[in-house]
């Protein structure tokens, strides 16, 4: 794809290859840009852009970012800001993005740009899945297979990004507060009861609006479990543990359960031996009578 420089009033998303309008807090992405641009001495701030947006020619005179909105949003940012001399015909550098111009071409090339990016956050993993699923129609194992992941860890995303309360879903993505995927991964398959009573009691720490509720007995976990309906592990649930920092742990684990359990199994097909009597303390050990052949030797 070639470079073109176009002005960031010709600029717009592209809706029908961005469906969800969510796009988060920007403002570390646009220090980043200004600062990257100071560091260099570059002139437009602009120029601090370290990957460039990948548009497609539309009517007139106008592009679509195809990749690359929170960029594009950061860039916005910086122009509307006081402090940043960023006009709002700045020239940005992009990728003229020429082959399939349908919602579907594009968005797979809009997917593929953005995994090339290292460090992806999960939620923005997240974001291209259901792209996948709500533009290109794919089906989970189709999706799995495009991200290199497991069907598991792909339903899980999908699952936070459709189901996680506000509260929630607003911390996993600004990271305020900071929400680890690991109770984003319980929280996904939990009820929007549920999710509010872990959040206050275990994420948030923090009681809900109102009285708070009487304190019961001190438990000896500090962190409370998901429900007993929620604690049953389907199989592509158990994959997404080779996507966890502790995947390790848990891979050893359970290698040392089947162990265990083969160990005890096979203990429990020993037949067992008939018992004796008892010997009295002191009493020697009675001898074998001789057979009748013994008794002819000699």
């Amino acid at each position: 794809m070639q470079i073109v420089k176009v002005g960031l009033d010709k600029l717009c998303l592209l809706k029908k290859i961005n469906p969800r309008s969510e796009i988060g807090d920007v403002s570390d992405l646009a220090d980043d840009i200004r600062q990257n641009a100071a560091r260099h001495g570059f002139a437009n701030v602009a120029d601090g852009l370290i990957l460039p947006l990948v548009v497609t020619k539309l009517e007139g005179d106008k592009y679509g970012v195809i990749a690359g909105k929170r960029r594009y949003s950061a860039l916005m940012m910086l122009s509307e800001s006081p402090k940043v001399k960023l006009p709002k015909n700045a020239e940005i550098a992009c990728k003229l993005y020429e082959g399939d111009a349908t919602p579907e071409g594009m968005t797979l090339e809009s997917v593929a740009e953005n995994l090339m990016r290292e460090n992806l956050k999960p939620w923005e993993i997240a974001d291209a899945a259901c792209d996948l699923r709500t533009v290109c129609k794919l089906s989970l194992g189709q999706i799995a297979s495009r991200l290199h992941l497991s069907n598991g860890h792909v339903n899980t995303l999908m699952t936070a990004n459709d189901k996680l309360i506000p509260e929630a879903r607003k911390a996993w993505r600004d990271g305020v507060p900071p929400l680890a995927f690991e109770h984003v991964k319980i929280m996904a398959f939990q009820t929007p009861v549920e999710q509010a009573k872990y959040w206050h009691e275990t994420v948030n720490k923090a009681s809900p609006a109102g009285p708070a509720p009487a304190a019961g007995p001190a438990k000896s976990k500090p962190k409370s479990r998901p429900s007993p309906s929620r604690m049953t592990a389907t199989r592509d649930e158990a994959e997404m543990l080779t996507h966890d920092a502790d995947a390790e742990t848990a891979a050893y684990a359970a290698g040392c359960k089947v162990t265990l359990d083969w160990m005890l199994g096979a203990l429990s097909e020993i037949p067992k031996l008939p018992a004796s009597a008892p010997r009295k303390p002191g009493a020697k050990p009675k001898k074998d009578a001789a057979s009748p052949k013994d008794t002819q030797r000699g």
